[in-house]
């Protein structure tokens, strides 16, 4: 059998399927002969590159779900702490006013009864350093809000003392 033509060469081939082989062994080179199982690897480590990837961007995704989430409550505890800011400066608002008030009467009592004249000299030097305390409210709200209950306390209390002074 003549082979003149690749068509003879391919009828050739296809009447001789055992002649494949050597004849791709003796045309390609290793380096062409691995080209198969190379793309087989490679088709591989695409696959397990894109389930990588995949369960990245699901772990990104659940994350920035997760900030979002936490951004949100960070966002309502600093509404929450404004709020409550607000109420602080308020009641010391209405707690200065009070002060304020009782000064005043202490200031008329004073004139008219030496035993208390002391004490109103204290009182006014604890208004003073109130009055000092104040400015570093912003930095101080959760400690300043014991110690204005404990000034209501004292208040009322000389308030009661004042009254019974009055009544006497």
């Amino acid at each position: 059998m003549a082979l003149e033509t690749v068509e003879d060469i391919i009828r050739a081939l296809q009447e001789h399927p055992e002649w494949r082989e050597p004849l791709l062994n003796a045309l390609l080179t290793d380096q062409y002969r691995q080209l198969p199982s190379r793309a087989d690897r490679l088709e591989e480590m695409l696959e397990r590159l894109a389930a990588a990837q995949q369960v990245t961007q699901q772990t990104l995704q659940r994350f920035m779900e997760q900030t979002e989430q936490r951004f949100q409550q960070l966002e309502e505890q600093q509404q929450q702490q404004a709020a409550r800011h607000d109420e602080l400066v308020e009641k010391l608002i209405q707690l200065t006013a009070r002060v304020d008030d009782l000064t005043r009467r202490v200031e008329e009592l004073t004139r008219r009864v030496d035993e208390l004249t002391a004490r109103v000299d204290d009182l006014t030097v604890r208004l003073e350093q109130l009055t000092a305390r104040v400015d570093d409210l912003t930095v101080r709200l959760e400690q300043l809000t014991a110690r204005v209950d404990d000034l209501t306390v004292r208040l009322e209390q000389l308030t009661a003392r004042v009254d019974d002074l009055t009544v006497r």
